[in-house]
Order: structure tokens, then sequence, then C-alpha cells
């Protein structure tokens, strides 16, 4: 447990202090309540332009002024749990959680989420959290992976294209079953197979 964050002093006084340094940062830095509504203390510049608004007062009102309100409706309870799951089993009051979020605009962002639970005189029971837009590194993973599965399925047709070669016969039409679901597709086979690019034509 870190004595310095566990007695770290956030009132009305220290708020300036906090917020010339955080608006410095190149993320989102904000401070909400732990209980009832979660309504939002604190945040810095950075946060009302990643949920795609102009102004302080546009941010408050688009997200109502709490930190559930930031958290895509479908993530909330994840998010909600794993947080109070960390908290409870971690010793160092840390936690770190992923979850989309909704821009003004109804664009759909990722963020990564690292937060920390103090008890503050002013404010009572509190977190402040650290935020980080990560979509582009996400989009980038889902683009390797597509890229990863199309190169697995043109390795796995052209092993099917080698072991039809080695039959040594002549095709017109090929029969393939889908063993799952049973299913019979039939294909016209076509010189062009024997190329790197794909050359079946399914009969419709």
């Amino acid at each position: 447990m870190n004595d310095h964050f566990d007695k770290l002093t956030i009132n009305e006084n220290t708020i300036p202090i906090i917020s010339a340094l955080a608006d410095n940062l190149p993320g989102g830095f904000f401070i909400y309540r732990a209980g009832g509504n979660e309504d939002l203390i604190y945040y810095n510049k950075q946060i009302p332009a990643m949920y795609g608004c102009e102004s302080g007062d546009e941010f408050i009102r688009f997200v109502g002024n709490s930190f559930r309100g930031m958290v895509h409706p479908e993530d909330l309870e994840r998010v909600e749990e794993e947080i109070a799951s960390q908290i409870e089993s971690g010793d160092d009051s840390h936690d770190h959680v992923l979850y989309r979020i909704n821009r003004k605009d109804g664009s759909l962002r990722y963020f990564n989420d690292y937060g920390h639970f103090v008890h503050s005189e002013s404010f009572g029971d509190i977190y402040y959290v650290y935020l980080i837009d990560i979509t582009d590194e996400i989009h980038l993973k889902e683009q390797l992976e597509e890229e990863k599965e199309s190169l697995r399925l043109a390795n796995r047709l052209n092993e099917s294209r080698a072991s039809i070669v080695a039959l040594g016969g002549d095709f017109d039409y090929i029969s393939a079953v889908n063993l799952e679901t049973q299913e019979e597709q039939i294909f016209k086979y076509n010189p062009a197979f024997m190329n790197l690019v794909p050359g079946w034509d399914r009969l419709e």
C-alpha cells in the first residue's frame, strides 16, 4: 500500500494544483466519487475532446456529470465489477480496465483506464483515473487478425489444390462437404486454380 497515495489531499485548494499538472498529460485524467451516482469531481482539458465535446459544459451534459455516463452502456456492468474486484483483491488499490465509449458524434472509441482508489477528507472515497485512447491500436490489431485469417485460408486452399493435382485426374466439378453442417457445395474446376489467385467458381 502506498502511504503517499492513501494520504493524498484532494480538496478545493489542491484541485488547481492538480489541474496545472494534469492539463499537461498526454491523455485524459479525471476524479470521481466512488459511491452513489459516481459524480465527477474534476477532469482535465483533454477529457471533453476525447468525448467529442467542444467545452466542459457540453461534456458534463453529455455524460450526466458521472463516470457511469462515460462508459458505453453495454460495458458498464462489466467495468464496475472488474474495478471492484481488482480493488478488493489487490494490495495497492489500483485497477486497470478496457472499455468502449460513445463520442458525441456517435463514433465508437476504445479506452484504457488506469485507476486508483483513495479516501479524501473533502470528498470521501474517490477514484482518480488516467485515460488513454487505444482505438487505433485496436483497429490495427483487428486488421492484422483479418490478414492472418486470410493467409490461413489461402494456405488451406493451396494445400487442397496440391492434393487435387496429386490425384492426377481431370475434373469438371468438385464437391465439398462442411463436416459441421453437412452442407454440400459444388464448385466448378477452373485451370486458373493452379495459380496463386483462387480460381474456384461456386455454382449458384
